[in-house]
């Protein structure tokens, strides 16, 4: 996941919530944290960074479906030198895990600039192959932070063929995204993940969806879309 910013994140387990409705000041004041352990909660989100200053708003991003961490947040500050300040500081430990703090970038100034992302589109999966599968295949080329195979809307269970995989720092995402791929000696489909703003560019061209969507900030459970697919829902 990269450090871009959200159009709505929410926590559905806590009613938590970080506003669409963020002011250009108020986005300098929120922090994407990345690499979250699966039991750190909100507030263990929240008590650690208030070493930095007074948190206004600390969430951990969750699955719709399962209630699952997807293993990062976001906090907003009650200042932009707290955030500054907690940006700064490399190697962060929570939860027993080194974690990553980067000021969120808003989606007008990630549009402008183009994107990198750590988050990959891959497709071409066999129907049987489970996030476990795709996890231990991916891992060796790097710290993972979050593996999903998405599923059918009729039954939650079976596989659509695709998932998407987030690495723990793009440039390891962009180097997977360069390479061809196999498993279990069949092809798949690997691409960097496009926000779904530059996406929509290609659906008015009749490819498919896309737009900066709700709770992600990016379209789809993992905010991004891949190729010619959409994926539904937002920031866990």
């Amino acid at each position: 996941m990269s450090e871009t910013d959200m159009s709505t994140a929410s926590n559905p387990t806590s009613g938590s919530s970080i506003s669409t409705a963020l002011s250009p000041e108020e986005s300098n004041r929120k922090l994407f944290v990345g690499g979250l352990s699966w039991e750190t909660s909100d507030a263990d989100l929240r008590a650690h960074f208030e070493t930095y200053g007074t948190v206004a708003e600390a969430v951990v991003m969750r699955d719709r479906m399962t209630q699952r961490s997807r293993g990062f947040g976001f906090v907003v500050f009650e200042n932009e030198e707290s955030t500054n300040a907690a940006a700064a500081v490399e190697n962060q430990e929570l939860g027993g895990r080194t974690i990553e703090a980067k000021k969120a970038v808003p989606r007008e100034a990630m549009a402008a600039r183009g994107f990198r992302t750590k988050k990959i589109f891959v497709g071409g999966l066999a129907l049987d192959m489970t996030e476990d599968d795709l996890r231990k295949y991916f891992d060796q080329f790097g710290p993972l932070l979050d593996v999903t195979i998405m599923k059918s809307h009729t039954d939650n269970t079976t596989s659509r063929g695709f998932g998407f995989v987030s690495f723990n720092s793009e440039e390891t995402a962009e180097e997977v995204a360069g390479r061809q791929h196999e498993i279990d000696g069949k092809t798949i489909e690997v691409r960097k993940a496009e926000p779904r703003r530059a996406f929509n560019a290609f659906a008015m061209r009749g490819r498919g969806g896309g737009g900066f969507g709700p709770r992600g900030g990016f379209g789809g459970r993992g905010g991004f879309a891949g190729g010619a697919v959409r994926r539904r829902g937002g920031f866990m």
